[in-house]
């Protein structure tokens, strides 16, 4: 048991901060800081034991392979009201990575801010394993993929917490490329993406968004999310206020299947096609929206949506003032199969 301990500028391969092979680890307090690991873990390498960390700082440490701040491998580990700051890692898990079933992460509080990663999860990186997260904040963590948090594998569920300010090539916000994941009630507001998905990115795996808000995001298509592969679903929530230099303001869909429940698309923009939405690409996407609205969106062609490819299939939809500079304010259809039911 450590409480009010500081642990600064240490060096190892593993853990360079505080290493954790087994056993019962607990730490209230403190601070862990400025530690250097030449492969992972760091600030702190926890495996196959147990570990609480409660009201911790965990900060500015570096690791030269993955999880520049923690580094969880087959262990149980609960993060209670812990802050994980300005951490790098050359590889994955720039604040925090998880790797390894049967890991079980458990986060209550706390934030991730200010970390970032090679490659991918600049704040967060899930590998295997279970992780429930219930009000964990992200901002400011940069990656090549998920700069604020990535899912290759094991699940996921995040409910409330607010992730803003991210930045990636791709899922600035967030990126899902396996597993399965679960958002409840979460933000992902004012992130960006230099490729796409400036709020949310998917390629594979499973996703449910239930009463999220994804605002104010910015990427060149599909600022709001992008889907390329796997199985998207929007349930209630709004996604509004985003920007696109290219395609899909909302959404960009070149893959996958996205299903929209009473989800809300509004003030979203796009500077060429699909302010809303925009479904196509060299995949056959598939779209499904019941009771959903598309409101007050703006694009160059195809003021709430434009599909090129796919199907898509509206139910019990509202389409209302979205605009264009030209024709097709509502819908353009160039290529698939639009169905209104």
């Amino acid at each position: 048991i450590l409480s009010g301990t500081t642990i600064e500028e240490n060096t190892a391969p593993y853990g360079a901060g505080l290493l954790a092979l087994g056993g019962t680890l607990e730490v209230t307090g403190g601070t862990i800081t400025a530690n250097e690991a030449d492969e992972s873990g760091g600030g702190v390498y926890v495996a196959l034991g147990t570990a609480t960390l409660d009201g911790l700082t965990i900060s500015n440490n570096t690791a030269g392979g993955s999880g520049g701040g923690v580094y969880q491998k087959e262990a149980e580990l609960t993060l209670d009201g812990v802050t994980i700051s300005g951490n790098e890692a050359t590889d994955n898990g720039g604040g925090l990575m998880v790797v390894d079933d049967p890991s079980l992460l458990t986060i209550t509080g706390g934030a991730l801010t200010g970390n970032s990663a090679g490659a991918m999860g600049g704040g967060l990186f899930i590998g295997d394993g279970e992780t429930t997260a219930t009000g964990l904040n992200g901002s400011g963590n940069q990656a090549a993929l998920g700069g604020g948090l990535a899912l290759g594998g094991g699940a996921l569920a995040l409910t409330d917490g607010d992730w803003t300010n991210n930045t990636a090539a791709s899922g600035g916000g967030a990126a899902v490329i396996g597993g399965l994941l679960t958002i409840s009630g979460a933000s992902l507001d004012n992130n960006n993406a230099t490729t796409a998905g400036g709020g949310f990115f998917q390629e594979a795996g499973t996703a449910t968004l239930t009463n999220a808000h994804l605002g104010t995001n910015n990427a060149p298509n599909g600022a709001g999310l992008a889907l390329t592969g796997g199985a998207l679903t929007l349930s209630g929530g709004v996604v509004t206020g985003n920007q696109a230099t290219g395609d899909g303001g909302g959404g960009f869909v070149t893959g996958g299947t996205l299903t929209l429940d009473a989800a809300q698309f509004q003030t979203n923009d796009a500077d060429d096609d699909g302010s809303s939405l925009f479904v196509g690409g060299n995949t056959v996407p598939g779209v499904s929206a019941e009771g959903a609205t598309f409101e007050a969106n703006h694009a160059g062609s195809g003021g709430a949506l434009f599909v090129t490819a796919g199907a898509v299939t509206l139910s019990n939809t509202l389409l209302e003032r979205n605009t264009t500079p030209g024709e097709w304010g509502g819908a353009l259809v160039n290529g698939g199969e639009l169905t209104i039911v």
